[in-house]
């Protein structure tokens, strides 16, 4: 109960506080309320409370139940003697509940949909249309273009990681449209045009660049927008060591490691020079750009009786299973676990990119990017992507550097970023 009082001074006849008390109350709050209105002086006043010109209650104290859910109710304190008679209100204002702050996942438009490609870890690959595969090669691939106008092209750079040179992994993404060519390296620097873009100092900015060219840095991932035709966007998100996100439309059709975004997964190893390859090393060496001739043919990965024991296995195996079937995960229904877990335990036991960041906590960050943000379930019903909050809150579950703890270790893993050579 919450307690209102007004104070009635009544000597040789009445005198009464200012009218008008006015009290705002929010619906989270307690439903009661007790209003009261005392009165001294001689002879000694009754007091009686009004509602709407009927009587409700008698005495200095009056207890208000049953609120409305939103609106006003006024309430005559009336306070009177063989001298006088004075009423003063008091209004009881009902407000709506406060609401939280509004987050991303609160303001979802409908927009163009767009197909989901992840590269990540030791090479490995989901196509748009879903495929899984992984191979084994240290050197510039295209990763995603557009196949039918060539307006715009994603290329990956793999170098050697792990604990020894027989692995390789993700290291610079590059994206080129409108005449546009920005770079992004490990540490989340980002060169465009031959000039350096520190988003590292701007996190939570939005920063607007030529030809419909967007960067944003949330201190843990860098997104890169860029607008194209009739309201579509390409987008390619990016953890700044070894995983990207790359999404385009669904309607584009594409070629490259990301497969051609038909919808069909059966002919996704379409070959740079035609035909569908037999395999995913002989699909991703078509795709190569080796023009000197500089890289190592593409290889078939490693098996994992190399990589681990048999006990280094089963405890890989249990501790990616706990970090990836988490019921924060559940409703991850674009993103097929399984494969993050299978990736898992290959990171585990192939070892790491950087000795203060775990193979699974690199696997499980990604796997919360793309539960989280935006994915779409049913293109051709409203167009609204679907976004999932519980999935981007992972790091007190498993024991992982949070994203300021795991930002500086990142940053390192890429060039030297002086502030004096902002753009």
């Amino acid at each position: 109960k919450q307690w209102y009082q007004r104070r009635v001074a009544i000597t040789a006849g009445i005198v009464i506080g200012e009218d008008g008390n006015h009290i705002k109350k929010s619906r989270d709050e307690n439903d009661n309320v007790i209003l009261e209105c005392n009165a001294d002086g001689v002879p000694v006043p009754t007091v009686e409370w009004f509602k709407d010109g009927v009587k409700v209650g008698d005495g200095s104290r009056l207890l208000v139940e049953k609120l409305p859910d939103v609106g006003s109710e006024v309430y005559q304190c009336q306070a009177s003697n063989c001298m006088n008679r004075i009423t003063r209100s008091t209004t009881i204002q009902i407000e709506p509940e406060p609401t939280e702050e509004p987050t991303e996942f609160d303001d979802l438009t409908a927009e163009a949909p767009r197909s989901t490609c992840r590269v990540s870890g030791r090479n490995n690959v989901a196509t748009y249309d879903g495929n899984n595969y992984q191979f084994q090669g240290a050197c510039d691939y295209v990763a995603a273009m557009d196949c039918s106008k060539a307006s715009w092209f994603v290329y990956n750079r793999f170098s050697t990681c792990g604990d020894s040179d027989e692995a390789s992994c993700l290291a610079t993404v590059t994206i080129i449209a409108s005449g546009t060519i920005i770079e992004v390296m490990r540490g989340w620097l980002v060169n465009v045009g031959g000039k350096k873009v520190h988003v590292i100092y701007r996190i939570n900015e939005s920063i607007s660049l030529d030809n419909g060219f967007e960067l944003f840095f949330d201190g843990s991932w860098l997104t890169v927008n860029k607008d194209l035709e009739e309201g579509k966007k390409l987008v390619i998100q990016y953890d700044g060591l070894n995983a990207v996100l790359i999404q385009s439309p669904v309607d584009t059709s594409t070629c490259g490691l990301c497969g051609n975004n038909n919808n069909d997964p059966e002919d996704d190893f379409k070959q740079r020079r035609g035909g569908v390859a037999g395999s995913a090393v002989d699909f991703a060496e078509s795709w190569k750009i080796d023009r000197r001739g500089r890289c190592k043919p593409t290889e078939e990965i490693q098996p994992l009786t190399d990589l681990c024991t048999d006990e280094e296995l089963e405890a890989a195996k249990s501790k990616c299973d706990g970090a990836i079937n988490q019921e924060m995960f559940e409703n991850c229904p674009t993103v097929e676990k399984a494969h993050f877990q299978s990736q898992c335990v290959r990171e585990e036991c192939g070892g790491t990119v950087t000795r203060d960041l775990p193979p699974l906590c690199s696997v499980v960050n990604t796997l919360s990017r793309q539960c989280s943000k935006v994915s779409w379930l049913n293109v051709e019903d409203d167009n609204i992507p679907v976004m999932n909050e519980e999935a981007a809150n992972w790091q007190p579950t498993v024991e992982c550097a949070s994203a300021d703890d795991a930002r500086p270790v990142i940053i390192d893993q890429g060039c030297p970023q002086e502030l004096e050579w902002s753009f």
